[in-house]
C-alpha cells in the first residue's frame, strides 16, 4: 500500500497525485458507449441480443425473465439464506419509511399560501450488477427506496454471464414482487431503459450501480432520462486510533478491498504504533481470505496509509478525499464526524463497520464515489421523488406584492409580465 506522511516536505504533491489517480480508465469508453446507445436506439431488441452475445457470451432467444423463473429461484432458496434476506429487507424498508419527507404548506403574512409537494416518479429502471460478481444486496438496496417512495412501475435489468444469473438475485426480485425483469446488462441496458425497445419499456428514471460502461451511459443519457448518481468502484476511509483493535481495522480495510480490484481502502491515523499493528494484522489475515488475489491488487494499486500529526489534519484530508464510506473509530468519534463536510456514509465507533452498511443496517449502500460526495447524496426514497412548489395568492397578497413585482418585471424589460400584475391590481382597486 502507498505510505504517506503529512510531515514530509513533498506530502502535498504526493497526496494530490494520489487523490487524482483515476480508478477507472475512460480510454475509448465514451465513443464505444455512444455507438452502443445509437445501435440500441435504432435497432432495439436486435441490438440488445447482438450485444448480449458479444459481451455476455450467450444467445438470448428472449430477454424477459419469466416470473415463474423468479419464483422457482425463491422456492429453491435455502431457508438459512432466505431468513436473513427477509430480515435485511425489512430493516431497509423501516429505515426508508422514516426518511420519507413531509410536504410543506403555510400561509405567510402577505396572504400567500405556499407549499411543496412530493410525488414519486411514474416509472423507474433499476440496474443490477451481474458481471464479475453478483450482489443480491444491491437488489434490495436499490429497489426498496423506490418502492417506499411510491414508484408503481419498476423495471429491473441484470446481465446474465454465459446465460446464468445468481439465483439469490432472482430470489430477492421475486420477494420484492418485481415482475418486469430483463436479462441484459451494460451500456445497452441503460440505453434500452432510456429509449425503450420492442420488449423493454422506456422509463423516466434510472438507478443502480454498474461498471464504467454503465456509468458512462448514464452520463450520456442524462436529460433523456433522469439518473441517480454516477457510482464507480467502492471505497472506504478508516480514521482510527490506538484505542481500536488493529485486527478490526485491518479486517475493515481488507473487506473493502475484496469487492473489486479497483476498490480502494485508506487508513488515516496519528499513531505510528497503531499503523504498524494494523499493517501486521493485515499481513497475517490476508493469506486466510478467499479473495486474496483481488485484495492484494486493490491494495497495491489504490490503497493508502496516511500518517498525520493530529486530527485537525485528518479532518482536512478526509474532506478532500470525500469518501464513499467514512469509518471513524476514535476516542471521540462524534466530535470528528461533526467537523466533516463530505462523505457518502459515516460509521461512528468501533462496532459500526462497513459490513453492517452493506447488508443490514438500514440506509442504502448505493453511495457517491470518487469524491462525488462533495455534491451528491446517498440513494434514498427522496431520490425517487419529484418536488413541486405550490402557490395560491389571495387578493391581499397580490396587493402586497404587485408593486415590487411589476418593478422587477420592468427592470428586466418583460412588459407582459408587468402588465399581468398591474392589470390584476387595477381590477382589484
Amino acid at each position: 500500500m502507498l505510505r504517506l506522511n503529512s510531515a514530509d516536505a513533498d506530502f502535498a504533491e504526493k497526496f494530490a497525485t494520489f487523490l487524482n489517480n483515476k480508478r477507472q480508465s475512460a480510454d475509448n469508453v465514451d465513443n464505444d458507449v455512444k455507438e452502443i446507445i445509437t445501435q440500441v436506439q435504432q435497432k432495439g431488441d436486435v441490438a440488445l441480443k447482438e450485444y448480449t452475445q458479444k459481451f455476455d457470451g450467450w444467445d438470448a432467444e428472449k430477454l424477459r425473465i419469466d416470473p415463474s423463473d423468479l419464483k422457482k429461484a425463491f422456492d429453491n432458496c435455502p431457508r438459512s439464506y432466505l431468513n436473513p434476506l427477509e430480515m435485511a429487507i425489512k430493516r431497509i424498508e423501516d429505515y426508508h419509511q422514516k426518511t420519507y419527507p413531509e410536504g410543506l404548506a403555510y400561509q405567510d403574512e402577505e396572504g400567500l399560501r405556499l407549499g411543496m409537494r412530493y410525488t414519486p416518479f411514474e416509472s423507474v429502471g433499476i440496474y443490477i450488477p451481474g458481471g464479475k460478481a453478483a450482489y443480491p444486496s444491491s437488489v434490495y438496496m436499490s429497489i426498496v427506496p423506490a418502492q417506499i417512495a411510491g414508484v408503481k412501475n419498476i423495471t429491473a435489468v441484470v446481465p446474465h454471464m454465459n446465460g446464468e444469473c445468481n439465483p439469490f438475485v432472482l430470489t430477492v426480485l421475486h420477494h420484492l414482487n418485481i415482475t418486469d425483469v430483463f436479462a441484459v446488462g451494460g451500456a445497452q441496458a441503460i440505453a434500452a431503459l432510456a429509449y425503450g425497445t420492442e420488449t423493454i419499456p422506456a422509463v423516466d428514471f434510472i438507478a443502480g450501480p454498474g461498471n464504467i460502461y454503465v456509468a458512462t451511459a448514464k452520463k450520456q443519457l442524462y436529460g433523456t432520462v433522469g439518473i441517480d448518481l454516477i457510482a464507480g468502484p467502492s471505497e472506504i476511509l478508516v480514521v482510527s486510533d490506538a484505542e481500536t483493535d488493529p485486527n478490526w481495522t485491518a479486517l475493515d480495510l481488507l473487506a473493502q478491498a475484496e469487492h473489486d480490484t479497483m476498490a480502494q481502502s485508506i487508513l488515516i491515523s496519528c499513531d505510528d504504533q497503531h499503523i504498524a499493528d494494523v499493517c501486521k494484522a493485515m499481513d497475517e489475515i490476508l493469506p486466510t481470505l478467499k479473495r486474496r488475489d483481488i485484495i492484494e491488487q486493490s491494495l497495491r494499486d489504490y490503497g493508502a496509509i496516511i500518517k498525520v500529526n493530529d486530527l485537525t489534519e485528518a479532518v482536512a484530508l478526509t474532506d478532500k478525499i470525500a469518501p464513499e464510506h467514512l469509518q471513524i473509530s476514535l476516542v471521540d468519534s462524534y466530535d470528528f464526524a461533526h467537523k466533516i463536510q463530505h462523505a457518502g456514509a459515516i460509521f461512528l465507533g468501533k462496532n459500526s463497520c462497513g459490513a453492517l452498511s452493506d447488508y443490514t443496517a438500514g440506509p442504502s449502500h448505493v453511495l457517491p464515489t470518487n469524491r462525488s460526495a462533495r455534491f451528491s447524496s446517498i440513494l434514498s426514497a427522496q431520490t425517487f421523488l419529484k418536488q413541486t412548489s405550490i402557490l395560491e395568492c389571495s387578493n391581499e397578497g397580490l396587493i402586497h406584492l404587485a408593486e415590487i413585482t411589476a418593478q422587477l418585471a420592468e427592470m428586466e424589460g418583460l412588459d407582459a409580465h408587468q402588465k399581468s400584475i398591474e392589470t390584476r391590481l387595477q381590477d382589484l382597486m
